[in-house]
């Protein structure tokens, strides 16, 4: 038989364990935008448009070391 105390304790780890899965699941993607949008003038926006390189907008060169970079520091 459980006790009325054990039953207590699931109860509680079952809430924080859902308020730490949301907490950091919510971080995780607003954290996303935010990278997103900060980088979208320089970065994004000109790669997904097809601007030429040396574009006014463009403050980066289509080099593959830049998109690794990128990829890497994004995940």
């Amino acid at each position: 038989m459980v006790s009325a105390n054990k039953t207590s304790d699931i109860a509680t780890k079952n809430k924080e364990s859902t308020f730490s899965l949301t907490f950091f699941v919510g971080m995780a993607i607003y954290l996303t935008v935010i990278v997103i949008a900060g980088f979208w003038p320089t970065y994004f926006g000109p790669y997904f448009s097809g601007e030429e390189v040396g574009h006014p907008k463009s403050l980066i060169e289509n080099t593959l070391i830049l998109h690794v970079h990128g990829l890497i520091m994004l995940t």
